[in-house]
């Protein structure tokens, strides 16, 4: 009777330890936290997550990890859908549930609505069609290249701040997008105006010419600031002056000892030779005026070949452009 007894003490110790460990996960995952703008995004892995919208408690599935360490601060499986890209977050607490999705899901399941701005299916958009904005990094403050492709028609580029020149490879690179594209995608960054410097740029492509009395004039950068809803004050003025500085002058080589300057033109001569005449082999800053042959301001390894009336026409990113001949002005 007692060995039947023991026998039975120990399957049911046996059941309650296999029961333990089966309720226990011991795979769950410490994610963490990252401000974003009005908002606490979710890290997981290579993936950020941003709030979606209020849910029940009773929507939580699974639970699949914890935030900053914090057992109670739990995050779940949002019932059938991917956790690639929708994860519910529980907090025990006061027993609140929120959705979110990762941010470059662009397909909204029927029935769910946001509630928050950064959500709207215009910055959606904007993510597809510019994915490269949405990745650059804050930590030296945000660069706003613009450029005129006519008199009221303003482009803008984004880029990580630095303590360097950008490339022109790098500036050509760059896709134009509207003012109200460019403010859209701003608004998703959680970094004070004064850390955004606008930078004019005379983008080859454009036959539209920014002079150096147009930037250096206050009202033309309040101006293009106001476009894209930034403010302009005292204290961040200094800096805006430094980003003004690094406006470059027009693009210029020299070649047989002359001075041959960009018109904004591309060539439109169909058939050429496919031999280059010479070579573009050393660079000088965007701001100085080419002093050697074959030297430009706008970077090298372009090559060139002559054209008429006292151009040339150098070959960059698949396009030709013509460079005219003026006396240098002393």
């Amino acid at each position: 009777m007692k060995k039947r007894l023991y026998g039975i003490v120990c399957l049911c110790s046996l059941v309650l330890i296999v029961l333990c460990a089966c309720g226990k996960n011991t795979n769950l995952i410490d994610m963490s936290t990252a401000e974003g703008n009005e908002y606490m995004a979710i890290i997981w892995e290579d993936r950020t997550y941003v709030p979606f919208c209020t849910i029940s408690k009773s929507d939580c599935g699974t639970q699949i990890g914890y935030l900053n360490g914090e057992t109670e601060d739990r995050i779940c499986e949002y019932k059938d859908y991917p956790t690639d890209e929708w994860i519910a977050n529980h907090l025990m607490a006061d027993g609140s549930a929120i959705l979110l999705k990762e941010v470059n899901v662009t397909h909204i399941p029927d029935g769910l609505e946001s509630e928050y701005e950064w959500n709207s299916p215009e910055i959606a958009k904007l993510r597809e069609k510019y994915p490269e904005y949405f990745e650059v990094g804050t930590f030296k403050g945000l660069e706003v290249y613009v450029w005129q492709m006519a008199e009221n028609d303003y482009r803008f580029g984004l880029m990580q701040g630095t303590n360097r020149r950008k490339t022109l490879d790098e500036m050509m690179a760059l896709k134009g997008a509207s003012p109200e594209e460019m403010a859209l995608i701003l608004s998703v960054f959680n970094i004070e105006d004064r850390d955004i410097f606008v930078i004019p740029w005379q983008n080859p492509i454009s036959s539209y010419m920014i002079t150096d009395d147009m930037v250096k004039d206050p009202e033309y950068i309040s101006n293009i600031r106001n476009m894209l809803g930034l403010d302009l004050d005292e204290e961040q003025l200094p800096k805006q002056e430094e980003a003004d500085a690094m406006y470059d002058r027009i693009h210029m080589v020299r070649v047989n000892d002359k001075l041959y300057y960009d018109t904004g033109r591309e060539s439109t001569i169909s058939r050429r030779c496919g031999n280059m005449d010479g070579e573009i082999t050393s660079t000088v800053d965007g701001t100085e005026i080419p002093t050697e042959d074959n030297q430009s301001n706008f970077g090298s390894g372009f090559g060139y070949q002559y054209g008429a009336d006292d151009t040339i026409e150098i070959y960059m990113n698949e396009k030709w452009f013509v460079f005219e001949y003026r006396e240098e002005s002393e």
